[in-house]
């Protein structure tokens, strides 16, 4: 007895070159890169050039990217899978590289520690510099709204991945802290191996972002019933992503503070530090409202891909 298999596309007339997530595939090929042809030469003497309290205030963003970058890596295997399982070959292909993309992220952060803590007697404990906030998004959130699909395929299960993953730790809380450390880096001449890695981790993360729409689109769109899930969630989001940039906010502020010298007017340092802290926290919620503007269009529109094109 011959089984007939209708399961793959590749017997079938091929693939479906006109959506979204084959063009992401496409160009995802193009634009691949190596963290080992980085150019590092530089950090390890501005790293040993900054002062204690400087290099603290370093170390504790690059941990946040670096940590943010191995969860999502061992994190995103159960979106793969449930894509696969339904059959959507071009997404699960574009997935593959999505994979490929947070390894790539991970090895170039924990490449610049090497780099950077080469011939030190003793490591950094950045263990030690992550907060409870962290914590709580690195080892709760995200991996129980994605390890949800293992056994949970409902169309709020997808959601609740991609709005943690893509829209929350990708496109706020990630793009707040490329932000904050262009602010504090932008006008010094250093560190030029992280200013070119970070250029290429955007790149790659802007692919994941229209991504990330595409797929909460075209399920609003199939199910317009889970846009209160939608509003809902975000706002559990946003209230996490606001304790988790007070949070880094307090520590690197608290670096300042513990070094700033008996020069320093009290007064202005802490109205200097409110501002700033203002300005990253209003940076985050308007990319919050972004993303979920839109996936808002999905409920006006049938045109899924609408405007992705620029996100990529």
């Amino acid at each position: 007895m011959t089984t007939t298999n209708t399961r793959h596309m590749t017997t079938q007339g091929g693939f479906n070159t006109q959506i979204l997530p084959w063009r992401l595939y496409q160009k995802a090929k193009k634009l691949t890169w190596d963290p080992a042809t980085i150019d590092y030469s530089r950090e390890k003497a501005d790293w040993d050039s900054r002062e204690d309290g400087m290099k603290r205030l370093v170390a504790r963003l690059a941990t946040t990217f670096m940590i943010g970058e191995e969860a999502v890596t061992l994190d995103i295997v159960p979106l793969l899978r449930a894509i696969s399982d339904e059959g959507r070959i071009e997404e699960s292909l574009f997935l593959t590289t999505f994979l490929g993309d947070e390894a790539k992220h991970a090895e170039f952060f924990r490449t610049w520690f090497d780099i950077i803590e080469d011939g030190s007697s003793e490591k950094m404990d950045l263990e030690a510099l992550l907060t409870d906030s962290q914590r709580r998004v690195f080892d709760d959130e995200l991996p129980h709204a994605m390890g949800r699909l293992d056994n949970d395929r409902s169309p709020e299960a997808f959601l609740d991945a991609s709005l943690t993953y893509n829209h929350f730790v990708e496109g706020v809380l990630a793009m707040t802290g490329y932000y904050t450390w262009d602010k504090m880096f932008s006008m010094q001449d250093v560190f030029p191996g992280m200013r070119a890695g970070l250029e290429m981790v955007q790149r790659d993360e802007r692919r994941h972002l229209a991504y990330g729409t595409y797929l909460c689109r075209r399920i609003v769109a199939e199910h317009p019933e889970t846009w209160p899930f939608v509003e809902k969630r975000m706002a559990e989001l946003r209230e996490l992503g606001l304790k988790f940039v007070d949070d880094i906010g307090a520590a690197i502020f608290d670096e300042f503070r513990a070094n700033a010298g008996p020069g320093v007017d009290a007064a202005q340092f802490e109205a200097l530090a409110q501002g700033i802290m203002a300005e990253f926290t209003n940076y985050g919620q308007d990319l919050l409202t972004r993303r979920t503007e839109a996936i808002a269009v999905a409920r006006t529109t049938s045109d899924i891909e609408g405007g992705l094109e620029e996100d990529e």
